[in-house]
């Protein structure tokens, strides 16, 4: 990943517009920066939020709750909050 023409910020997630996006099933809501060539989304999921399409573009996340991704191959990966929290923060 190569980072372009992104000056130092801080983002104040509460200032920046909530869109809500519906998926197959439950909804998403997004608050987007973007900066340069890099797109940064704070998300939130409903519980029964499943996805209506997919997204080829690589993804970094950082996960508060459980989260189960299932890529576009049908592998299924599933991010466990507990599991996460024992690696330790920075």
């Amino acid at each position: 990943m190569k980072i372009e023409d992104v000056p130092f910020t801080a983002t104040i997630w509460s200032e920046v517009e909530a869109v809500e996006y519906p998926g197959t099933t439950g909804s998403a809501i997004w608050r987007t920066v973007q900066q340069g060539n890099l797109r940064v989304r704070m998300v939130q999921y409903s519980p029964e939020f499943v996805q209506d399409h997919w997204c080829a573009r690589g993804q970094v996340m950082l996960l508060h709750g459980d989260v189960l991704v299932e890529l576009g191959d049908g592998t299924e990966i599933t991010f466990r909050q507990a599991r996460l929290s024992r690696l330790g923060t920075i």
